[in-house]
């Protein structure tokens, strides 16, 4: 077999394949970061009116004079309906830590 038509015939089935996989990443939920116009960027399953959990999500970070970091969580109520009051205070914390 030439060398052309064995480059020709493995960039065709090269192509297919990665047409296949791109598609494949667009279809499943929850895969792209940011909501397409129209779309939900959380997974309908985890929302609902009432019974879920408020989880930590981590928003960022800040550095320390010492070289250490502190992290910055806020938290996501999977609630439609039912609101929390969260508190700051010793009460309210991530663990480990």
């Amino acid at each position: 077999m030439p060398k052309s038509l064995l480059a020709a015939l493995l960039f065709t089935v090269f192509a297919m394949l990665h047409s296949d996989l791109v598609d494949a990443q667009t279809r499943i939920p929850g895969w792209n970061r940011v909501a397409p116009p129209g779309g939900h960027q959380n997974d309908p399953q985890l929302v609902r009116a009432t019974g879920g959990p408020v989880v930590p999500i981590f928003e960022g970070w800040f550095p320390n004079e010492d070289g250490t970091f502190q992290l910055c969580f806020g938290y996501f109520n999977t609630n439609t309906e039912t609101v929390f009051d969260i508190p700051v205070g010793p009460s309210n914390y991530v663990e480990p830590g």
